[in-house]
Parts: structure tokens; C-alpha cells; sequence
């Protein structure tokens, strides 16, 4: 490559497993190379609910996927012959970490296939009516959105809410590691019926309905946001150097 190429890393997160591509664009044209690929999944455990009864839980490993993260941007860095200028993140549409003023997770990260969401509505919509869930939001309700899960929190663990400074959808978790950002992306938000139709604000009748303030709620920003720089240790230890990090469009399918 010369020198006038420019390199990026795209971390592109399933819910059965993540890559990192490497894309190099220079005066030839446009180059995309995989460098790292890793499993990924809900991990199931069991315990005794208030009831006393046992059941599944099932939660991702949030910190293994940063770890898997940050082993692919070294073997990035270790293969571009290019700058890296960038790092763009998208994810599954679903799933969020509840952070304390620390930035510290207050539980385990449930995964949208936990069986707590099969009837995680039905109190809800005694709250506001399906008709009305999708008029004000433009989307079908599903049980797995983020309003429903926030909704089952608000219900069965008011404690842990108490608690909360701030709710960070799973991807923006890992922009936060990467850089500190605590801002959501919009076409990732769109998907969880909070915000209004063809906005990237949130909805208050919605958010009265589920219990839910402003206050806990991430920043909503548009794909192709800087949200931050790569942190200095990270920048050191992957051999990065500095470089921004991107909110692309979070929501894989729309990536």
C-alpha cells in the first residue's frame, strides 16, 4: 500500500458469533480482508427465583466479547500496512447493560433468549395498547425490545433501577470500553420502541407507560458520529495508535 492509503475495522457482532474486517481503501481501489473471528452466545446458568423455584437465566459475556474485540484490533493493527482511521461497531437489535455512576455494570448482561420476556408485556399492555405501542413508535411490538426489558426491570427489580445512572445498549458498551462514549445510535434505538416514528427522540407516552425516565437514557446520535477517540492504553496495547471511533449504524441488519 502507499502512503496516501487509509484503513478502517468494522467489528461486526452476531448472537452466534463476531468478526473484525479490516478495509483498506488507496489509489487501486477498495480492500476487505477478515483478520479475526470468534463464537459467541447466550450462556446459560440456573438459580432460585423469589419463588424459590429454580429457573434459567441466560446472560451474554459482555467483557469476553470486549476481550475478543481487542484481540482483533491487534491483529489488525499488526496486518494493515495502512493508518487505521476508524473503528466502527454493529450488533444484534437487542440487549442492554444497566451501569452504576461508577460505569459498573449493576447485573449480568441478560440475553434477549431469556425466558423472564415471554410475558414481559402483559402488564404493560394494560398500559398502552398494542395499536398504540406501534402507532407512536412505527414498529410491531416484539417482547425482546428494550422498552418491554426495561419494563420487566421497573417491575421485578426496582432495586437494581434505583441504582441505575445509566442504561447503554450492548454495543455502545463496547464503544464506552473503546473510548468512553455513552451515546446510542439511532437506527440501533429505532428498533426498541422507545423512540417516536421517524424521529430519533424518545417518546414520553411510551416511557410513562414502561416507568422509564430521560434521565437513565443514552444520547441518541446519527450513523457516521464521532463518538470518540480510542483510549491511549488501548490505543498502546493494540498497536493502533490514535484513532477515532465511529457509531456506524449499530443495528446489524441495517449495517
Amino acid at each position: 500500500m502507499t502512503e496516501k492509503a487509509i484503513a478502517f475495522v468494522a467489528v461486526d457482532l452476531g448472537a452466534s458469533g463476531g468478526k473484525l474486517n479490516l478495509g483498506t481503501f488507496g489509489p487501486g481501489g477498495f480492500d476487505l480482508q477478515e483478520v479475526y473471528r470468534f463464537p459467541n452466545g447466550g450462556i446459560p446458568t440456573w438459580a432460585h427465583g423469589a419463588d424459590g423455584k429454580v429457573v434459567e437465566k441466560m446472560y451474554w459475556d459482555d467483557l469476553g466479547i470486549c476481550n475478543h474485540m481487542v484481540e482483533g484490533l491487534r491483529k489488525a493493527a499488526a496486518m494493515s500496512e495502512a493508518p487505521i482511521k476508524s473503528i466502527g461497531v454493529d450488533i444484534w437489535a437487542a440487549d442492554a447493560a444497566i451501569l452504576n455512576k461508577h460505569g459498573e455494570s449493576l447485573q449480568p448482561v441478560y440475553c434477549y433468549r431469556d425466558h423472564r420476556l415471554d410475558d414481559a408485556r402483559e402488564g404493560l399492555l394494560e398500559k398502552i395498547s398494542l395499536r398504540e405501542l406501534f402507532d407512536l413508535s412505527g414498529i410491531a411490538s416484539q417482547p425482546w425490545y428494550l422498552l418491554n426489558q426495561l419494563y420487566w426491570l421497573a417491575q421485578n427489580r426496582p432495586e437494581l433501577m434505583e441504582q441505575v445512572d445509566m442504561v447503554l445498549p450492548i454495543g455502545s458498551v463496547l464503544q464506552y470500553h473503546l473510548c468512553g462514549s455513552k451515546a446510542a445510535e439511532q437506527t440501533w434505538m429505532a428498533v426498541q420502541q422507545m423512540t417516536s416514528v421517524g424521529t430519533a427522540d424518545y417518546d414520553d407516552r411510551l416511557l410513562a407507560a414502561a416507568g422509564i425516565s430521560r434521565d437513565i437514557l443514552p444520547e441518541v446520535v446519527a450513523p457516521g458520529t464521532t463518538v470518540g477517540r480510542l483510549r491511549a492504553e488501548l490505543a498502546e496495547a493494540t498497536g493502533l495508535g490514535a484513532c477515532d471511533v465511529v457509531a456506524v449504524k449499530m443495528h446489524d441488519t441495517a449495517s
